[in-house]
């Protein structure tokens, strides 16, 4: 298990949000693909509930919540826009192949949402404020990393439909990952 070593506790209390934190952050380890990808939400799920708990130590340590907190939240943001670009990179490699205007206009529209919801979150980064305000918003920017990976994987999921009708599995994240 891995220790939030660079925290600070004040009290038991603390020690116990503390471990909770870095409990949440461990559970999410087998939920990675690659270094970037992850197969499951529930690695930002955990990640916005840790910076949460972690938001609640800034009076013990602000230092080492600040530095924990913004290392998860680019973390969650890097998954995300690398779940966007595979998505883009699909979209250009099976332009020929997405026939049904329907699933291109879905496609199309899950991107632009991925788009807007990494923006928000990328908004939510740039805020100042405490240290407790900051950790709060940097899990409400994870939770819109979330909501872009997760319409980004729905606009991937469409192009392999697309892709493949017959339903042979062809995974568009792995062939766009494998051209990097």
């Amino acid at each position: 298990m891995q220790e939030l070593a660079v925290l600070e506790p004040a009290d038991r209390s603390d020690e116990r949000r503390k471990k909770q934190a870095g409990n949440r952050i461990n559970e999410t380890v087998d939920n990675y693909l690659d270094d970037d990808r992850v197969e499951s939400p529930a690695v930002f799920e955990g990640d916005a509930a840790a910076a949460s708990h972690l938001a609640s130590l800034s009076d013990a340590d602000p230092h080492g919540v600040n530095q924990t907190t913004w290392l998860l939240a680019k973390a969650n943001a890097r998954t995300a826009n690398v779940s966007i670009t595979d998505v883009k990179r699909a979209l250009e490699r099976f332009d020929d192949d997405l026939d049904d205007p329907g699933h291109r206009n879905a496609i199309e529209s899950h991107l632009r949402n991925a788009e807007r919801a990494y923006e928000r979150g990328e908004n939510a980064l740039e805020r100042d404020g405490s240290v407790k305000r900051t950790a709060k918003d940097r899990a409400r920017a994870i939770r819109q990393f979330m909501t872009a990976w997760r319409q980004s994987q729905q606009a991937l999921d469409t192009i392999q439909r697309e892709d493949d009708p017959a339903g042979h599995h062809h995974d568009a994240r792995r062939s766009t990952s494998e051209r990097q």
